[in-house]
């Protein structure tokens, strides 16, 4: 998905990866929010763009980050009641 929520000045942006596109876009939007926001200082187009990349960068990594975690789980599981996962065929089917 494009569309990207920074924090820093509350606000919703669309951003698919160009820059110049993006600082062209939403500049007005920028300097606008900084004039009267809570933030002593908040921040500029450049700011934005980090933290736009940044949560661009996360989400692009996201997938293999998720399947190494799982990796490491499944290595490192310990199964803490072992016989839950074997059925006793005699103890719990009807042998007709």
């Amino acid at each position: 998905t494009k569309n990207f929520f920074v924090r820093s000045i509350g606000e919703h942006f669309e951003y698919a990866g160009d820059d110049a596109a993006f600082a062209h876009q939403y500049e007005q939007l920028v300097r606008s929010r900084r004039g009267g926001g809570a933030a002593a200082s908040p921040p500029g187009v450049e700011a934005v763009l980090a933290e736009l990349r940044d949560q661009r960068e996360e989400r692009r990594k996201a997938p293999e980050e998720a399947k190494r975690r799982a990796e490491i789980i499944a290595a490192s599981y310990k199964r803490l009641h072992p016989e839950v996962y074997s059925l006793d065929r005699e103890r719990f089917l009807d042998p007709t």
